[in-house]
């Protein structure tokens, strides 16, 4: 799992959140993965449109197109593709 969120960081578009930051990448087609580096979890996103920083703490809130978490099993997969 590491190896996955190293790359996220490096190779991911960054955005602000009250609690952390998010990390987006495009993997393939119009896959995205989300690192949250406040509760370390991995999600997968179809389509991944930001909610946008237009709010009082000038913050992403969410990604649309939400799939699910990324589990341990699934990270060679992911890493695979990008």
């Amino acid at each position: 799992m590491e190896n996955l969120i190293k790359k996220l960081k490096t190779k991911g578009e960054r955005f602000p959140k009250k609690h952390g930051e998010w990390y987006r990448l495009k993997v393939y087609e119009d896959n995205y993965l989300i690192y949250d580096t406040w509760n370390r979890d991995i999600y997968h996103h179809k389509g991944c449109v930001s909610s946008g920083v237009g709010n009082m703490y000038g913050v992403v809130y969410t990604f649309s197109g939400y799939v699910g978490k990324v589990k341990k099993d699934m990270v060679n997969f992911w890493l695979g593709h990008l």
